[in-house]
């Protein structure tokens, strides 16, 4: 189910303060433990990066991925990964990933493979498509 689907079925507005959390995943119960403490913490559209930045850094905690990636969150921003760790960042990188909310959301929590994000369009890469399967096995 898609945010607008969602929000046609249930009849909500949803503007730029209200939680993303609250408003879309726990009424589908798909929350990861780091945008449930954004949510805590009255997050709300705007926070995804901050709650983006936390499940990249978990994810790439004790990786091997060398070289860099930017992800950006239509919408919302961008998360660069390097060796240096997942910050907030527009930096230019070896590999762009693009992709919606959901998908990214999906992707952190292990419910969308990348590599099937990217192949059913839901994910756009540009630049080094080596650093992104790397990448990918590391997201898996």
């Amino acid at each position: 189910m898609t945010m607008a689907t969602l929000v046609a079925t249930i009849g909500l507005k949803l503007n730029r303060s209200t939680p993303i959390i609250s408003f879309y995943r726990q009424r589908v119960g798909i929350v990861s433990p780091a945008w449930q403490e954004a949510n805590q913490k009255g997050a709300n559209m705007s926070d995804v990066i901050t709650a983006a930045v936390a499940a990249l850094s978990e994810k790439m905690s004790g990786s091997d991925f060398d070289g860099s990636a930017k992800f950006i969150i239509e919408g919302e921003g961008s998360v660069v990964v390097d060796g240096s760790g997942a910050r907030a960042s527009d930096d230019e990188a070896d590999v762009t990933l693009t992709a919606d909310v959901d998908t990214f959301q999906d992707m952190m929590e292990g419910n969308l493979n990348p590599t099937s994000a990217f192949m059913s369009g839901k994910l756009s890469i540009d630049g080094d498509m080596s650093k992104a399967m790397a990448l990918a096995s590391t997201l898996s």
